[in-house]
């Protein structure tokens, strides 16, 4: 795992101009993944004593080369998702919005939001949230195994969003703004791109369109599709529910390219039609693709695969610390938070490579029975060696993978001096 390490460290060289700050945000990522929930500045602090003593002479290099910082986040996603796309090409790209908790009174860029939770005559609670919004941003690529096809999400980083500054009269950048922007400039021509129904605005298609980037994403329930490009004839979507059955577990698919206003290109919408069980009625859902050659199968299926960005979010605040910033400047937290969720990645990566040695580099078909039984043996060992109990040993999570990173490092000489000499230029004490 340290030669897979060191090399998705290295891909994020060439964002910093100077040595010395690559090796304090190199630092500062470590100290994320091998902290565990205690991924406050200080505590990565302390752990990074403990592996790597000496190389960080002073507390105060960690929070300085965040509030200092000359690097840009939209700069290290890119190189971050390219050295992805190297390695397991032929994936797409999700963006959401997640929110984080904020940790005292002094931040800058916090806001309030209402508490989904929050329930009236119950104590304990509050009726609003003050946090953070951030538009994360992961890649997603499949992998063909035996039982089928596997989905391995990286977390590729995020951008903070601003709110709106009512103190001095201007307003931040919207949601969708920074989404065209943020995505224009990471994702490379063909790509494509999976977002929620905060994107489907005829701006935001009409950019990615010249920009050569594929969409797809949800139209909302009150949206209105036409059937002639001057948008002038409507098309009737409950013309299709006199072709639902009684059959109420099968869900059904149409297509129909349809236009929409100010929208300079077709469209291909696909109406799903699925029964709630839970609401004992009919649900119809509507989705678009600016892709014309993707059948429906295969836009609800991009589609869906949106959620496996929650993961990245879980994980990132339960692992990596996303909820323990500690910071208040908007610059500093803009650049804490896009390294938590890079760190993310980053063991995520660190996950696939530790499932691509156990499984061995054959092709499935080229595999006996002997080597699918050596699969499950070495996460089974792993998991031994560890001391813990896992209901899947089959698939191991980031949280394992960082305990098992930290366990190596801690009993294998050997591991531990090659990790060392990649940090070997000690960092200064500035920044």
């Amino acid at each position: 795992m340290i030669p897979a390490l060191s090399s998705a460290l290295d891909c994020l060289r060439p964002a910093f101009s100077r040595e010395r700050s690559f090796r304090l945000v190199t630092a500062l990522l470590m100290g994320m993944i091998f902290s565990g929930k205690d991924t406050t500045i200080t505590w990565m602090f302390l752990h990074l004593q403990e592996l790597l003593p000496g190389v960080i002479a002073r507390y105060w290099s960690l929070p300085k080369s965040l509030a200092r910082r000359r690097w840009d986040s939209t700069t290290l996603i890119t190189l971050w998702l390219r050295f992805l796309m190297g390695q397991l090409p032929d994936g797409w790209l999700l963006a959401d919005l997640t929110h984080t908790t904020a940790q005292g009174r002094k931040q800058q860029d916090r806001h309030y939001r209402p508490n989904p939770k929050y329930r009236k005559g119950q104590q304990n609670q509050s009726k609003f949230l003050a946090g953070n919004s951030i538009l994360s941003l992961a890649y997603v690529a499949g992998e063909s195994l035996l039982s089928g096809v596997r989905l391995w999400v990286f977390s590729l980083g995020g951008v903070l969003l601003k709110p709106q500054k009512k103190s001095s009269g201007r307003r931040g950048e919207s949601e969708q703004t920074l989404l065209r922007r943020v995505i224009v400039a990471i994702a490379p021509p063909g790509m494509l791109v999976v977002y929620d129904r905060g994107g489907n605005d005829a701006t935001t298609i009409n950019t990615l369109v010249q920009s050569d980037l594929r969409l797809i994403t949800r139209l909302n329930a009150n949206a209105v599709i036409y059937e002639d490009r001057e948008c002038r004839q409507k098309i009737d979507t409950w013309k299709y529910n006199h072709k639902r059955q009684h059959r109420k577990q099968v869900v059904y698919h149409y297509e129909v390219i349809a236009y929409r206003h100010k929208v300079k290109v077709p469209l291909k919408v696909v109406v799903e039609i699925s029964y709630n069980r839970s609401k004992r009625r009919w649900k119809t859902t509507y989705y678009i693709s600016t892709d014309l050659s993707l059948s429906a199968a295969e836009i609800v299926g991009y589609y869906r695969s949106r959620r496996e960005i929650e993961g990245t979010h879980s994980d990132s605040k339960l692992v990596c610390g996303m909820n323990s910033c500690r910071v208040h400047s908007s610059r500093t937290i803009e650049g804490y938070l896009c390294l938590s969720l890079l760190s993310s990645g980053v063991l995520e990566y660190l996950r696939w490579s530790l499932q691509s040695s156990c499984r061995g580099k054959l092709k499935p078909q080229e595999r006996s029975s002997s080597q699918e039984s050596a699969e499950v043996s070495e996460p089974m060992e792993i998991l031994k060696e560890l001391g813990m109990h896992w209901y899947r040993p089959m698939r191991l999570t980031r949280g394992i993978t960082s305990r098992w990173l930290g366990h190596q490092l801690r009993h294998d000489a050997e591991k531990l001096t090659s990790f060392r000499a990649y940090f070997s230029p000690q960092i200064p004490d500035s920044t």
